[in-house]
């Protein structure tokens, strides 16, 4: 058995290339995708004063309240861009916790069927 996000080291035995379905590729490329999003959103949402795109779009009627209300707006999409982001690291921590953690109790299983074995 090897992880994606481990490294591996020497060529596995039989009992090693048991696979305990530990696939964490489908989670990484949904967390790479999410970061690139954020990352993407952010250089994005540029608009800093509705009234001057007032000024060259036609029917757009703009204010300073207007102002206001897009940066409210925009901070709140920021933060809640920024939780998504936390969100992201938090689940990747966890993963490879719970993968590392697996891959031990595989390894102690391995150990004593071995030790049955030679029984």
């Amino acid at each position: 058995m090897e992880l994606t996000s481990a490294g591996g080291s020497a060529p596995p035995t039989p009992a090693e290339r048991v696979d305990l379905g530990l696939v964490d590729d489908p989670v990484r490329v949904k967390i790479t995708t999410l970061r690139e999003a954020h990352g993407d959103a952010k250089e994005r949402t540029k608009l800093h004063n509705a009234e001057a795109v007032g000024t060259s779009h036609a029917g757009w009627d703009a204010g300073i309240a207007s102002n206001g209300c897009v940066d409210a707006w925009q901070k709140r999409l920021h933060e809640l861009s920024d939780l998504a982001e936390d969100a992201t690291e938090a689940l990747t921590k966890a993963m490879d916790r719970q993968i590392s953690v697996d891959g031990s109790v595989a390894a102690q299983v391995r150990r004593s069927a071995s030790w049955l074995e030679d029984a």
